[in-house]
């Protein structure tokens, strides 16, 4: 099965992701992060009905601290803000 994902590649400051939800208390993603014995070096939607999410510490299989991927939901807005309705330009 494959899952979206969101490279955190992107981010200028060195892929600082803030959590909400899950139950890391809002503590930042943490990459590369061990789920299920695979590799992650992203946000991914993998068994979270879709939404991004990542291990607040690098070996979630033992720690299962988890939370969702708070900077790519603002990150998603505003590039569909800016640049999603072709009909604006």
């Amino acid at each position: 099965m494959h899952s979206k994902s969101f490279n955190c590649h992107h981010f200028a400051d060195g892929c600082f992701i803030p959590t909400q939800g899950g139950n890391a208390n809002g503590a930042r993603c943490v990459f590369p992060f061990y789920y299920r014995g695979e590799m992650y070096q992203r946000c991914t939607t993998i068994r979270n009905d879709n939404i991004f999410w990542c291990a607040t510490t690098t070996f979630y299989d033992v720690d299962k601290q988890w939370g969702n991927c708070l900077g790519i939901v603002l990150v998603l807005f505003i590039f569909i803000w800016h640049f999603g309705d072709a009909s604006h330009q």
